[in-house]
């Protein structure tokens, strides 16, 4: 499952989930005082900051659709 750690409640947070959504993603949110920016965990992978997030889940939907499209 995909956990988002976040410090704050703001617009960065709220576009992550959005994209999130809209991939039929299961995720969970942590807040975390400590951290400056959001940071995406994968099982192994560990994403820092929104647009590197942004990066990361536009992978995943091209993935996504590769495997939903696959003509195997």
């Amino acid at each position: 499952m995909i956990t988002i750690h976040y410090q704050q409640k703001d617009e960065s947070l709220a576009r992550i989930e959005e994209k999130l959504k809209a991939l039929s993603l299961a995720y969970k949110k942590q807040e975390d005082l400590e951290i400056k920016e959001p940071i995406l965990k994968d099982g192994t992978e560990t994403v820092n900051g929104e647009p590197a997030i942004q990066t990361y889940l536009e992978q995943l939907e091209g993935e996504l659709g590769q495997w939903h499209y696959c003509a195997c």
